[in-house]
């Protein structure tokens, strides 16, 4: 099977550690977008410079191989609420992926798989043979439970977030995993907690409730690569 893993990036600096994730992936052949934010941040206090250094690192690190492919492209400097950033470089890989069964996954660049993030994701798909989507529940990057889920009731919801009260809805990008045709014309928002309307958008669609499972099983660490 495909997977399609769709990233935008300002971080240039952990995408080796991402990508040396993905390349431990066997059940799957990867297609990685990557799309570039045309001003790159930095962890550290060199100067802007460093971050298209570090996206020279990477590139001329990682190579595309026929079970691991790399799309990369830059985005066009936009006018958009600094929340909103990512929205694009997801939109325009979406309109890449024409074939209408393959998987779609969004990892940000700060983002961290758990070791078990294929088996978790493969056994979803087995177990579930007739569902486009699934939504995960998500880990903090110091351990435990984030993002919890309901199967019964198909929502996503905060379980341990600073400033939010238990139970409030909202979903990650990272808990997201849908084939092309489940998502059809729905498009990111350019606007803040955009993850959450797109998941709703997708997910709660009347025609697509029922092809959505909601599954109790994180698949996510959120933010875990700089903190």
């Amino acid at each position: 099977m495909l997977l399609n893993i769709i990233t935008p990036c300002s971080r240039p600096v952990y995408l080796p550690i991402i990508a040396c994730h993905l390349r431990l992936l066997t059940k799957f052949r990867i297609r990685w977008f990557v799309g570039f934010e045309a001003d790159l941040k930095q962890e550290t206090p060199l100067g802007n410079d460093l971050g298209h250094y570090y996206r020279q690192i990477f590139e001329n690190s990682f190579k595309s191989t026929p079970e691991f492919e790399i799309v990369s492209w830059s985005q066009k400097h936009v006018q958009q609420v600094p929340e909103a950033k990512g929205t694009a470089q997801r939109n325009e890989a979406i309109e890449r992926i024409p074939e209408p069964d393959e998987w779609i996954a969004f990892v940000d660049d700060d983002t961290h798989l758990p070791p078990d993030y294929e088996a978790t994701i493969l056994k979803a798909i087995q177990e579930n043979p007739n569902a486009d989507g699934f939504v995960f529940e998500q880990l903090k990057n110091i351990g435990g439970l984030r993002m919890s889920v309901s199967s019964d009731q198909h929502k996503s919801f905060v379980y341990d977030v600073p400033g939010y009260v238990l139970g409030t809805l909202g979903c990650d990008t990272g808990q997201m995993l849908f084939k092309r045709k489940l998502i059809g014309n729905v498009r990111w928002k350019h606007q803040g907690a955009a993850d959450h309307i797109f998941c709703d958008d997708v997910a709660l669609n009347e025609k697509n409730k029922p092809r959505v499972k909601w599954l109790n099983v994180p698949a996510s660490i959120h933010n875990a690569l700089r903190k």
